[in-house]
């Protein structure tokens, strides 16, 4: 199956009654020169943006970084779906639901007292020019069903060669669970789910490259 993600549930506040579009397109990170050569020599930028009645109370999170590995072999990774339980952040269950149509679900931790989260999502994975660039691309959006309980869900991996050893991923989240969350546990999906995107890549290229 082509790449299904396992997501990561980074922020949340309740949904107010506006409705808002639930999707977002995909662009190429916006780096300084500094922010460049930080993820040159290994960190990575994790950047969020908290729910308001503005945005239709959906929090944002991204995380860019480089794994120094080949784009087909970092891409082979994500597309292996049902593996992607022994690298990505608090992902406990994986499971394909529709090979053709692309659909898959699955289970994220969430610390106490919040519940785990179940969703099920639908991907969009094609390679194209973005912003110039040639980009292997996998939009996802949230499909409703009995057991899933998320308000909103949508974002996209973004995948390009950087230099001659090293692609760049950029991952991207739109979130919304239909509870409040406390400050400490929106510190901890950014300390720990969203540059855990890019550490668990890494750390599973090495594992089987």
């Amino acid at each position: 199956m082509r790449i299904l993600p396992a997501i990561l549930v980074a922020l949340a506040l309740l949904a107010p009654t506006v409705a808002f579009a639930q999707s977002e397109s995909p662009t190429q990170p916006s780096l300084t020169s500094s922010q460049e050569a930080e993820i040159e020599s290994g960190e990575i930028i994790v950047r969020t943006r908290r729910g308001s009645r503005d945005n239709g109370g959906i929090n944002r999170g991204e995380s860019i970084g480089l794994v120094c590995a080949p784009m087909d072999e970092v891409v082979a990774i994500l597309e292996d779906f049902t593996n992607q339980v022994h690298w990505m952040p608090d992902l406990e269950e994986a499971t394909v639901i529709s090979q053709s149509e692309r659909i898959g679900e699955g289970r994220t931790h969430m610390p106490w007292p919040i519940a785990d989260r179940r969703w099920r999502v639908q991907l969009d994975p094609e390679t194209r020019d973005v912003n110039g660039i040639e980009s292997y691309v996998a939009t996802y959006t949230n499909v409703e069903y009995d057991d899933g309980n998320m308000d909103a869900l949508y974002g996209y991996w973004l995948i390009r060669e950087y230099n001659d050893e090293c692609t760049l991923v950029r991952y991207v989240i739109n979130a919304d669970i239909g509870v409040a969350l406390p400050q400490a546990i929106i510190n901890w999906a950014s300390r720990r789910l969203l540059p855990g995107v890019i550490t668990g890549l890494r750390d599973r290229h090495e594992a089987v490259y």
